[in-house]
Order: structure tokens, then sequence, then C-alpha cells
């Protein structure tokens, strides 16, 4: 059985000391990802956030683009994406930026949207992907 293998992004890090994503075998799963402008030794709250939701949502999606990478996946290993936002009415602005990630309706990862409380910023995501060996 494969060990699991933990990343730490050092322009995404987080203000607990959690890894950004974890592998194990074919299995990628990422903690809460943020739509900040990734900066090298900046942590949670420390990052700068986009004066818009319409760019936070691109950088959210870009930011899942370079985690899963980083555990040695792409976007068309993603799943599933959990979608959390201060305001759910944003819900519609996401669209875009997901579309482009995503053109093809009849491959795209399922995705729910919840509200709640942010500590910082307006949307955050987590995902699960799998690898094709």
């Amino acid at each position: 059985m494969s060990k699991r293998v933990s990343y730490h992004i050092p322009t995404l890090l987080h203000d607990n000391p959690i890894p950004n994503v974890t592998r194990k075998g074919n299995v990628i799963t990422s903690s809460g990802i943020f739509g900040f402008y990734p900066e090298e030794g900046k942590k949670g709250k420390g990052h700068r956030f986009p004066d818009t939701i319409q760019e936070e949502s691109t950088l959210l999606l870009q930011n899942m683009k370079t985690t899963v990478e980083t555990a040695g996946g792409t976007v068309d290993d993603i799943i599933d994406v959990k979608v959390f936002m201060g305001d759910k009415k944003n819900k519609e602005v996401l669209n875009g930026p997901w579309k482009s990630m995503f053109p093809d309706e009849h491959s795209e990862p399922t995705r729910g949207t919840t509200e709640e409380k942010l500590s910082y910023g307006n949307i955050r995501c987590q995902f699960i992907a799998v690898v094709d060996d």
C-alpha cells in the first residue's frame, strides 16, 4: 500500500500548520483553497485579496490548478469540488471561470456550494481528484 504524501505550497500557505494537498496512491485531496494572490512567505490572512468577487473566483480556480498539479495531477483529474461562499448569491460569478477551466459539460467535476461565514475572503474551495496511474 502506498504511503500518504503531503505538500506545502510556499505561495499558498495556510495560517495553520496543515498541508495544502495530500496524495495517497491515485487519490488527491486538498485543504481549503482561497482566491488570493499567491505570494511566497505569506500565510492565510497575510495574503492580498482582489477587490472583486469576479477576480477572486478566477484566482480561486488558478490556485486550485496549482494545488492539484503540485501533487502530480491535472484539473482533468478533479472529480468533485466543494465551494464555500460568504454570500451564496455570488455563486453565478464563479460560472464564467469554471466554464473556462472545464469547458466540456460532459466531463467536468461535480460542484456543491455552501454559504458560510469565512474567516477571510469571499470564497474558498476543496477538491478530490483521482489520478490515472
